[in-house]
């Protein structure tokens, strides 16, 4: 399975454990996607549902190195 293509589509649902299982099967927080940060396909959405902190604060959980600290206050 290529958990890079699943996490885009678990991004775009907020699915808390979707997205873990990519992370935890080698995809990384510091990724890029169509030449920007991963963090930022999931801010780019239209969805923002009450798992969208969690769904951020799994990026930090799990690595994530992002300069843009106002993001992160969640």
């Amino acid at each position: 399975m290529d958990y890079f293509e699943r996490i885009i589509g678990e991004i775009e649902v907020h699915s808390i454990e979707g997205i873990r299982t990519c992370f935890e099967n080698g995809v990384s927080p510091n990724d890029l996607f169509n030449g920007l940060p991963l963090i930022y396909e999931l801010t780019s959405e239209y969805l923002r549902s009450d798992r969208f902190s969690e769904c951020v604060k799994l990026f930090l959980d799990f690595g994530m190195d992002f300069e843009d600290k106002t993001l992160l206050f969640y």
